[in-house]
């Protein structure tokens, strides 16, 4: 069974790696593409924790209709994240291209979505 602060837990580590993500794209640091690679990597790794702790941890509180928007919120950012990923390999990363900004705001925003739900029911 998955405790409440294992949940929080992985969700903070899927918002650590999207803040450090952010943070490489706009400093770009001497090996920062490979760092980028691999925090990409890092970060579909931590979706997965998340989504496998929420998954048990709706089930064991039995809020099905909860457990339901919770994997609906997280299918969403996940596509977002691989729409944008997949548009915008590391070596296209441009902060000043509207399109980006956008397709990082969209990112952002379902991320921030999950965040904001899972918190809200933790602490119900």
């Amino acid at each position: 069974m998955t405790t409440s602060r294992e949940l929080l837990d992985a969700l903070e580590a899927v918002e650590d790696t999207r803040n450090r993500l952010k943070s490489l794209a706009q400093t770009k640091p001497e090996g920062w593409v490979k760092d980028y690679a691999v925090l990409r990597a890092t970060l579909r790794e931590k979706m997965g924790t998340l989504v496998a702790s929420g998954q048990a941890w709706f089930r064991a509180g039995g809020d099905d209709a909860s457990g339901q928007e919770f994997a609906r919120l997280v299918e969403a950012s996940k596509s977002a994240m691989e729409r944008h990923q997949a548009r915008w390999p590391v070596v296209v990363i441009d902060h000043d291209n509207p399109q980006y900004v956008e397709s990082m705001a969209t990112v952002d925003n379902c991320t921030n979505e999950v965040g904001r739900f899972v918190r809200a029911k933790v602490r119900r």
